[in-house]
């Protein structure tokens, strides 16, 4: 394999010297490849024979459906999945969202909004290695951490990129050497947008994310160390109605409320709390069964999004929720996701893992992907930071 400076090198070896940790405590972790595919629905595996996926993950682990956290969009549940966070509890509260405390709309480019500890920061705390290729918003909350390596290129990053940067990661010397690669693929994502998940689009770009997890196995396999590969999608994707879009309803005054549109739900904050109750209530006598209309303080418990579980007061004061296969954005695509994923099946994502830690040829049940960060943390033998986990993940598919 040709070899590119496709990373940043930012460790020394003095580093786990310095820290107190011998590299015998360090090497006894396993390793670990975390790989989201954007979009990847629960069931698009079999529904588009991706053979590399459905052969490693029989040998393996694979769950029936993966219940991503609400709203079941990329930003929150990417951050959930490494954080074991729901949104309401991080404050990602979708892929665009407003702060009233600040008065100010969220940018992507700033670390002050990742506030949560991730699994980078605790396997940091550790002094265990990790390294990073395009996860969704990794290189904004690990900047500035000593020891996570980042791919680094200016254009387009290649799966030969990727392979080159895990290969030249793996033989590294103990003690330099990452112990969690985190990786992201958006190709379902983006034709499903485009084409809707029924399209020959979709099925053509779960082909290529299934080649391209041959090829990481094939070359984990050649490099000969005990390295478990985790396979995740963030949310589903559905057929949408694009002939009847909602429309925000005049009763939203602008002039009063700040209004984020996510697609799935509007996200309405007032500028005065004296004008919310009557607006609700004009909002509620209004009501269509193209939407709900709720308080902060009502919206489902089982979201942990409104009320006490909106930690960051970023959910609004009264947000409106498109009910399947209704939208409030005329410029979304054929395809879209956002939906409760309780009530749409197909916001479902998917889960499948194999290697040394894990047991063999087994299916599971559906459970929250709030589970992933505690599974990782217990791989990696971490020290497991306050999350919404339950454990029962790691506990039902490790050895």
């Amino acid at each position: 394999m040709r070899r590119i400076n496709a990373f940043i090198a930012i460790l020394t070896i003095g580093f786990l010297i310095n820290t107190g940790k011998t590299f015998s405590q360090i090497k006894d972790k396993p390793y670990v490849i975390f790989i989201s595919a954007d979009g990847f629905r629960y069931d698009y595996a079999t529904k588009f024979n991706a053979s590399n996926l459905l052969r490693l993950s029989s040998g393996g682990v694979k769950a029936k459906r993966m219940v991503p956290s609400y709203p079941s969009v990329t930003r929150p549940n990417h951050y959930s999945l490494v954080t074991g966070l729901y949104p309401g509890h991080t404050g990602i509260a979708g892929n665009t969202f407003y702060d009233p405390k600040s008065k100010t709309t969220f940018n992507k480019a700033e670390g002050k909004w990742f506030t949560s500890q991730s699994i980078w920061q605790t396997a940091s705390k550790s002094d265990v290695i990790t390294a990073n290729i395009n996860y969704p918003d990794a290189r904004t909350i690990t900047k500035g951490m000593k020891d996570v390596y980042q791919i680094q290129k200016s254009k387009e990053i290649t799966i030969d990129d990727q392979l080159d940067a895990i290969q030249e990661w793996l033989k590294m010397p103990e003690g330099k050497r990452p112990h969690l690669i985190t990786l992201y693929f958006n190709d379902a994502d983006h034709q499903g947008h485009i084409y809707g998940p029924e399209a020959v689009e979709v099925a053509d770009a779960a082909k290529k994310i299934d080649d391209n997890i041959g090829r990481i196995d094939a070359l984990v396999k050649s490099i000969g160390l005990p390295v478990d590969i985790i396979f995740v999608s963030d949310h589903g994707m559905i057929d949408i109605d694009k002939s009847n879009i909602i429309p925000i309803p005049t009763a939203v005054d602008t002039m009063k409320f700040v209004v984020n549109n996510q697609n799935s739900l509007v996200n309405i904050f007032t500028k005065d709390p004296s004008f919310v109750m009557n607006t609700y209530r004009d909002l509620l006598s209004k009501e269509k069964n193209e939407y709900k209309v709720y308080l902060n303080s009502n919206l489902p418990q089982n979201w942990f999004y409104g009320g006490n579980d909106d930690k960051h007061g970023r959910a609004g004061d009264i947000i409106l929720v498109a009910q399947y296969p209704k939208t409030f954005n005329n410029k979304a695509g054929k395809g879209m996701h956002g939906f409760d994923p309780e009530k749409v099946a197909e916001m479902g994502a998917s889960f499948m893992a194999w290697g040394p830690s894990f047991k063999k040829g087994i299916i599971i049940e559906q459970f929250k992907n709030v589970e992933v960060y505690h599974l990782l943390s217990t791989m990696l033998r971490l020290q497991i930071n306050m999350n919404d986990a339950k454990g029962m993940l790691s506990r039902e598919i490790l050895n």
